[in-house]
């Protein structure tokens, strides 16, 4: 997904999570502000299936290197983003997700 936004610093934050690395935009955009799976691309029918929700009992379920895997190399319909997201960004993430979707 060309819209992940990566930062020169972990410090830099994003309009729609401030204080989280600029990352958190496409995970927003995707996955949707609630990490349900309903973000733009799906409701706005610019993408066909929905992303897996990070809140279901399955995503919470998962192991951090689980989660880290998937965002380095991609897991089903959703694409690898390694080469665009730095290794200590996708712990940033990880932690969001875990903190402040999955409570």
């Amino acid at each position: 997904m060309s819209a992940w936004v990566t930062a020169a610093s972990g410090e830099l934050g994003h309009p729609v999570l401030p204080g989280h690395a600029p990352a958190f935009g496409v995970a927003v955009v995707a996955d949707g502000p609630a990490g349900d799976g309903q973000g733009y691309l799906y409701t706005s029918e610019r993408y066909p299936y929905p992303p897996a929700s990070l809140i279901s009992e399955e995503a919470v379920a998962l192991k951090d290197g689980e989660i880290y895997h998937s965002i380095t190399v991609g897991y089903g319909i959703m694409g690898a983003h390694g080469g665009m997201i730095r290794p200590g960004d996708r712990w940033k993430i990880i932690l969001h997700i875990r903190e402040n979707l999955q409570k």
